[in-house]
């Protein structure tokens, strides 16, 4: 089970991705700290035509470099979660949270879609200000998320 449900595999079948089987607890922000600075995590993560790379997982620790851990924001909570046994978590890049969201039918987990917030933070900033989120209710992903509005966390891993 690689410690969650695998979502995704790379054309060789032996690499993929992994989403944790329930989100963090509780909503959190992309950044806490203000004034907002640009962290540098813009990479955007899986190509859906089928190049995996590991934005997701380059952004999280570019986030948690940068903020330090004084900043309880998304991609530190899932940088210092164990689950399953395994703790190489992070907030997933923009194109693998949308992936996420076409296959949350098949993945066999409860998303949030009701109630405060059903959008969920990805780890791909777009500006000082705002960074990328996926709504699980609508479908839409915008890059125009305040980075200090409370989103839905999901972490996911890499094998």
């Amino acid at each position: 089970m690689l410690g969650g449900i695998i979502y995704y595999l790379d054309s060789t079948g032996q690499h993929g991705l992994v989403v944790a089987d329930s989100d963090i607890s509780n909503s959190h922000t992309w950044q806490n700290i203000t004034p907002f600075s640009n962290v540098g995590a813009y990479l955007t993560g899986l190509y859906l035509g089928g190049n995996a790379t590991t934005a997701g997982q380059q952004n999280t620790s570019i986030i948690v470099s940068v903020l330090g851990l004084s900043d309880t924001n998304a991609a530190y909570e899932c940088s210092k979660i164990i689950s399953n046994g395994y703790s190489d978590w992070f907030l997933p890049a923009i194109q693998e949270l949308v992936l996420i969201y076409i296959e949350k039918n098949s993945i066999g987990t409860t998303f949030q879609t009701s109630g405060q917030t059903t959008s969920y933070w990805s780890s791909t900033e777009s500006s000082m200000s705002t960074a990328w989120s996926q709504d699980f209710k609508n479908g839409s992903a915008t890059n125009s998320s305040a980075k200090d509005r409370r989103y839905n966390v999901r972490c996911i891993r890499s094998f």
